[in-house]
């Protein structure tokens, strides 16, 4: 296809988005598993996920990946590329919140200042202090310095909050009834000490009387959740494209080129099954063929999976859906920085590029009745109008550099909740839980 120049965007982050429907047990038959290809990546720190206790698992699912992995310096920490203030953000975060899950429900960045959020029953009235929770852990100490010679202020705020444990606690109860409701979204909200669901009008009497020994720490609210072109491209494959199934259903996004080894294409996991067939604005016989779902990571809670077989090009694309212009899409943006209110761009096949806002919530995980797993690692992000769709779904969430005039990857969109309002949600699956499990690789 002609692939025009870039568009101009204004110097804001930006995020590149996309929603999809469930394909038919009917289509997922149809498609044919290619040949193994031993070049693919495989999710090698997958069986040390699958193992973790439940406490561990609570860890994972709100991004504090477990120690003893492959591929990063730090092997609980993804975060090898990042400068030191950041790193030593995260780094403070994961060994806090890995000492302190029982009594800290999160640990919070905002401009030159950090919140420890603890549980006030679970201290028992003694407070602690930053330096208290990072006392005898190296990497956490050497971090809360490395914060404070930055000028970072660290702080302790006790509030009748649960406990990162508590907060888990509340997801596993919700699992119990999750094949009674249509689609749940669990929010942790650390500013207020609540944990946020979200769930269909009709099925709040049965959320509360099931959480009821939480009930003052939640706060259950009706909507409706939902999972969430370019057209005609052709290889090498851009992000933002449409995904069509076998015959012809659009279902999905491309979003980011992932390498590991070889070069892929990012989608979601929720789109179809390893070895599904994807094709661009057309069935098997008359569209472009896009390549299969080579490594799917739903087992570990993480909506994400790559696509192989083409060849992949390290641009997504912008504009309106029928657009051809695009722009460059490398490194992994540290989503630890996103503050309330900032702008981020949904460049989707179903709605095109549109920009969407960081609310500042917790790590969120959601239930949808047409997909096999729970998927956490989720960013939670408000969308105004059109944006944010079905069709949308495993398309690039990024943030915009005016230096460099290149998006920097955030996540990969999921799903959304009232899309049909003009003021919804959006929902995007961090990139970094992804590469985490793929023991390591690069965006772009």
């Amino acid at each position: 296809m002609n692939r025009g120049v870039k568009l101009g965007l204004a110097s804001v982050a930006i995020v590149v988005a996309v929603l999809a429907a469930w394909p038919s047990a009917a289509a997922v038959a149809a498609s044919s598993k290619p040949a193994v290809d031993p070049s693919v990546p495989v999710p090698v720190n997958g069986k040390l996920v699958s193992d973790l206790d439940a406490r561990g698992r609570c860890l994972f699912d709100n991004d504090v990946y477990p120690a003893g992995g492959v591929g990063f310096r730090d092997s609980s920490l993804p975060y090898d590329d990042l400068e030191s203030v950041p790193r030593a953000e995260q780094t403070l975060r994961a060994q806090v919140l890995r000492r302190h899950a029982d009594q800290v429900m999160e640990v919070s960045f905002t401009g030159s200042a950090a919140t420890v959020t603890v549980s006030k029953a679970s201290v028992r009235g003694v407070v602690p202090t930053v330096d208290d929770l990072a006392t005898g852990d190296r990497a956490a100490t050497d971090a809360l310095a490395t914060l404070r010679a930055a000028g970072r202020q660290v702080v302790v705020e006790s509030l009748d909050a649960p406990s990162l444990l508590d907060v888990c606690e509340i997801r596993r109860v919700i699992g119990t009834i999750a094949t009674k409701i249509s689609a749940i979204s669990v929010t942790p909200n650390a500013a207020e000490g609540k944990v946020d669901i979200t769930v269909s009008a009709e099925s709040i009497p049965l959320v509360e009387t099931t959480l009821r020994s939480f009930a003052s720490w939640i706060r259950v609210e009706s909507g409706d959740v939902a999972l969430a072109s370019r057209t005609a491209d052709s290889a090498p494959w851009y992000g933002g494209a449409r995904l069509n199934r076998w015959d012809g259903a659009f279902l999905c996004s491309t979003s980011f080129r992932f390498n590991n080894g070889s070069q892929y294409l990012l989608t979601a996991d929720h789109c179809g099954p390893s070895g599904y067939k994807w094709y661009n604005n057309g069935d098997m016989y008359t569209g472009g063929y896009v390549g299969y779902s080579a490594s799917n990571l739903g087992a570990y809670g993480v909506d994400t999976a790559v696509i192989a077989g083409s060849s992949y090009g390290a641009k997504v694309y912008t504009g309106s859906t029928t657009s051809n212009s695009s722009i460059a899409a490398n490194g992994v943006y540290p989503n630890s920085a996103l503050q309330y209110g900032d702008q981020l761009v949904i460049s989707g096949a179903a709605s095109g590029q549109g920009n969407i806002t960081a609310t500042g919530l917790g790590e969120t995980c959601i239930w949808f009745s047409n997909a096999t797993y729970q998927y956490c690692h989720l960013l939670t992000f408000s969308a105004v109008g059109g944006v944010c769709i079905g069709g949308d779904s495993g398309g690039p969430i990024g943030v915009y550099d005016p230096a460099s005039g290149r998006l920097i990857a955030s996540a990969t969109v999921t799903g959304t909740r009232n899309p049909t309002s003009s003021d919804h949600w959006c929902y995007g699956t961090n990139i970094s839980a992804a590469i985490y499990l793929w023991g390591g690789g690069t965006i772009g």
